[in-house]
């Protein structure tokens, strides 16, 4: 009885933990995003070469 009880709360313990890991995994990747996101958004206000380019181009 205690091993399978042994085995149950294992089980638990790393479900649990692979639980979080994908929580912690899914906030890393929104974060991520979103500093992207405002790194595309910045560079396309700041007039650099970049900016420039794709204004010509749709000229």
């Amino acid at each position: 009885m205690s091993a399978a009880s042994e085995r149950t709360d294992r089980a638990v313990w790393v479900a649990a933990a692979a639980g979080s890991a994908g929580a912690v995994a899914a906030l890393h990747l929104s974060v991520a995003g979103r500093v992207v996101r405002g790194r595309h958004a910045a560079a396309a206000a700041r007039p650099g070469p970049a900016a420039r380019s794709r204004a010509r181009g749709r000229r």
